[in-house]
């Protein structure tokens, strides 16, 4: 089977949707904040989440990342800058260079894609040397890795994820979205997972 779906607790939902684990928490009391929580068995399959995600961003919008070395916050955003017509292959961790700037497709308006890495900060005030302003000017999309190191300087209104080691290749991936377009986009992909999980299900009902 395909999709899954069993009762946790009066607040939770546990899924697992095309190929994913998924925690679904219910609505929240604070309307501006939202989470769910993934988790991801291979490589490909954190590729193929950032694709999915990648389609509901737009530009302005924020992506905090936040995760150890080796987490896979690359590999998530090779599958973001993807669906927005870059080549996975382009995409490397800027560790040494800060930021790298891609250009999305046309069907994407030629937006930059900001690919930040804070690594090697030391301070947040080594930012303005990097040109903090122009990455959150919001005419193109902007992934921040290492976002912890930028604390103070984040724009209020992101989408947070959290990384977290479970295996190998098995990754916990836990979003959060604080602010009222963030929010939109972590349900557009919520209500894209569980489209799929219901058309999984329909398949095997009908070979069953």
């Amino acid at each position: 089977m395909h999709a899954t779906i069993v009762p946790q607790a009066s607040h939770t939902t546990l899924q697992h949707v095309g190929g994913y684990a998924t925690m679904r928490d219910m609505p929240e009391e604070h309307a501006a904040t939202a989470s769910l929580e993934l988790i991801s068995r291979s490589v490909v399959e954190t590729v193929a989440l950032g694709r999915r995600l990648g389609a509901w961003l737009q530009p302005g919008d924020v992506v905090l990342l936040y995760a150890p070395l080796g987490a896979g916050k690359t590999h998530l955003t090779k599958g973001i800058a993807a669906a927005w017509g870059v080549d996975e292959a382009e995409v490397s961790s800027p560790t040494f260079v800060l930021v790298n700037v891609y250009e999305a497709d046309r069907a994407h308006g030629r937006r930059p894609i900001y690919h930040v890495d804070l690594y090697r900060i030391d301070a947040p005030e080594q930012l303005v040397a990097l040109g903090w302003d122009d990455v959150l000017a919001g005419d193109g999309l902007t992934i921040i890795e290492w976002a912890e190191r930028a604390e103070g300087w984040l724009p209020r209104e992101h989408l947070a994820i959290h990384i977290a080691h479970l295996g190998p290749e098995q990754r916990q991936l836990r979003f959060c979205a604080q602010g009222a377009r963030p929010r939109q986009v972590l349900e557009a992909l919520r209500a894209d997972l569980l489209r799929d999980a219901a058309r999984a299900e329909q398949q095997d009902a009908a070979g069953d």
